[in-house]
């Protein structure tokens, strides 16, 4: 397969006390069989983008099958996936971002199915309109 079934994936990779950033080249659908298998059962930090193109990029990071999904269309703007309703808006979860824990409110929290969804939708065609609904940070 070409470039164009391929993803680059920048993921967390924790050894000992120290958290370093790997990344490598994955076939789309290998990766989102990755996916579906990792994130029923562990928690995580990563970046999605095209084979070879920095945006737009997806940045999704869960834990126990929730988790916030961020874009990034391009080197200006963030935005981050309007949340499903599964917590209420003043509740607040933390979720490993980037090596470290960070708090995100119940309007931004999706189920695991719903990240996996939003995952598949994006690396389809890599336009984050049709992934869902989008706010500004």
């Amino acid at each position: 397969m070409g470039n164009d079934s391929q993803l680059t994936v920048v993921e967390d990779a924790k050894k000992d006390e120290f958290v370093t950033q790997v990344r490598r080249n994955v076939e789309t659908s290998q990766y989102l069989n990755e996916l579906r298998a990792n994130i029923r059962e562990g928690q995580r930090y990563v970046e999605i983008s095209r084979h070879s193109f920095d945006y737009p990029a997806l940045c999704v990071c869960y834990m126990d099958r929730v988790g916030v999904v961020q874009a990034f269309p391009n080197a200006e703007t963030s935005l981050i996936l309007k949340g499903t309703g599964i917590f209420k808006t003043d509740e607040t979860i933390d979720l490993p971002v980037m090596g470290e824990m960070t708090p995100f409110t119940g309007d931004f929290i999706i189920s695991a199915d719903v990240i996996i969804e939003t995952v598949g939708q994006f690396i389809e065609n890599f336009d984050l309109d049709t992934v869902g609904e989008w706010c500004r940070l």
